[in-house]
């Protein structure tokens, strides 16, 4: 997203990321309830935010592709609460494998927020 359709500006990608469909999101959430009142909607993983452009490139063929993944732990505070995450899908986290080689650092803790106190924003995960 960004950028601006018809006012000539350039559109550029913010994030490059899995989302869950509504049966992942309804089974996160039985499987680990919310600590905290405000529930973000686990929806999404993020891979990349404002991705490089080399990552971004490397992330394009893989859109559209389905994969799967596992719920590794679970961790909360007083502020927020989210889980760890790995692609299980071998061929997918093989091909952002090679596209984070090289130490971009970006995907050292893959996880999915799933809910905040109030007045913490669901960044506070990162």
């Amino acid at each position: 997203s960004g950028g601006s359709a018809g006012g000539g500006g350039a559109w550029r990608v913010r994030y490059v990321g899995v989302m869950l469909d509504p049966t992942s999101v309804d089974a996160l959430a039985a499987a680990v309830p919310p600590r905290h009142p405000n529930v973000t909607g686990q929806q999404h993983l993020t891979l990349f935010f404002e991705p490089a452009a080399a990552e971004l490139a490397a992330a394009l063929p893989l859109l559209g592709t389905l994969c799967t993944l596992r719920v590794e732990a679970e961790a909360s505070d007083s502020r927020g609460q989210a889980v760890t995450v790995a692609l299980a899908t071998p061929e997918l986290a093989d091909s952002l494998g090679a596209i984070t080689a090289g130490g971009s650092g970006r995907r050292d803790s893959p996880h999915i927020t799933l809910s905040t106190a109030d007045g913490v924003e669901a960044c506070y995960s990162n």
